[in-house]
């Protein structure tokens, strides 16, 4: 089921150049804010000042509250009252499943302009911060030819109150050791917001079996489709504009943060075996961005539920949970706040020694989740 109003069929002289994708599961608390920041933004001006055109896409997947009512209500007064709105085209779609990865495959091949050149893709319960934000990452982009994502700063409420509390403070802490510790590392791509060559993104496939897309987007931008080694990265493919950013909303209470460690321990194990996998398995013609993404599907089709016997096969041999990750994995807080020596690592030394510990914790409750069977989990905040 779609909705649409497409402004570039009834204005056949103008073209769709940018698209902005927004996957929602059940965001009714979330959407219209989002919908609001995202039509605040100074593109759509920019847009109409080249007779360009941006489309909008929605992909609701699963939703059963009033996800889709309000963001046809929104968008509907957009193309009436917005004072650019000759340069927005929307259109809704509703996918039965509720699987973000899948809605990403649809937006990726099927529902995003043949004619768009850039991608903009974020999540349902963000806000874009700064009028200008998304302007910044198309226009960063465009001027970095190598440069395949661009990426904004993620935001966390509560971030920039004066008055913080202990909780928050902690979680702000957190953050703070990927930019003390790690400036030798390269870029990687949040999935709450990015911008994205066209191109690159209708070569993107992603495996039915992985639970998040960052890493996975990040992988391929680093080692251009497999086709040469992650390490070490290709640090040009993913660029950081400071001038755009969006907020989001932390998990800060006790159930939630082991939750998230939980999860996102069991989307790394995912992700090093199907890595794994491509490397070990694929031939150098089935890697790259003309033939990665076939061969993935390939493997999605012939052989269901493939990654978790790679999983299960993989449990058998180590028995530890612990051994189911590098240890750099449970251990890269403690060497950034050492490496940042000189730039404030020291002082959040106590704060890695909490976060490599919560490490831990998520990889012991994901190796008990995997051992009882499960090889998906979400969560709420």
């Amino acid at each position: 089921m779609a909705d649409s109003h497409n402004i570039a069929i009834d204005n056949p002289n103008r073209s769709v150049s940018v698209t902005v994708g927004i996957v929602a599961w059940n965001e009714e608390e979330n959407i219209r804010a989002t919908l609001e920041s995202l039509l605040a933004q100074t593109l759509f001006a920019d847009l109409a000042a080249k007779n360009e055109v941006g489309q909008i896409i929605c992909v609701c997947n699963g939703c059963v509250d009033n996800t889709v009512s309000i963001i046809q209500g929104l968008l509907e007064t957009a193309i009436q009252t917005h004072p650019f709105r000759a340069a927005i085209t929307y259109q809704i779609v509703e996918l039965e499943q509720a699987n973000k990865l899948n809605a990403l495959n649809y937006l990726f091949q099927t529902a995003a302009s043949a004619t768009a050149e850039i991608l903009v893709v974020m999540d349902a319960d963000i806000t874009i911060h700064g009028a200008s934000s998304l302007s910044n990452l198309r226009d960063a982009l465009q001027a970095n030819p190598k440069a395949w994502f661009s990426v904004p700063v993620g935001i966390k409420h509560g971030q920039l109150d004066e008055a913080r509390n202990i909780v928050t403070n902690l979680s702000v802490q957190g953050s703070a050791l990927h930019q003390v510790g790690t400036p030798k590392n390269p870029n990687w791509v949040p999935g709450q917001l990015y911008c994205v060559r066209r191109s690159i993104a209708q070569a993107i496939y992603f495996p039915k079996e992985l639970m998040v897309e960052d890493m996975f987007l990040s992988a391929l931008a680093h080692s251009h489709f497999f086709t040469a080694p992650l390490v070490p990265p290709d640090k040009n493919t993913i660029v950081k504009v400071s001038s755009a950013a969006y907020f989001y909303v932390p998990y800060l209470k006790t159930r939630s943060v082991l939750a998230n460690q939980k999860r996102q321990a069991m989307a790394h194990v995912l992700q090093e075996l199907l890595v794994e996998w491509v490397y070990s398995e694929l031939d150098e013609s089935q890697r790259g961005m003309t033939a990665l993404a076939d061969a993935l599907r390939s493997k999605d089709a012939r052989e269901v539920g493939w990654l978790s016997k790679r999983l299960q096969a993989t449990l058998r041999q180590k028995k530890l949970f612990w051994k189911l990750l590098p240890n750099m994995y449970y251990t890269w807080p403690l060497r950034a706040a050492f490496e940042g020596t000189g730039r404030g690592g020291l002082a959040l030394l106590p704060v890695a020694i909490l976060r490599s510990g919560l490490h831990l914790v998520g990889l012991y409750l994901a190796d008990s989740a995997f051992r009882d069977g499960q090889t998906y989990f979400w969560l709420d905040n």
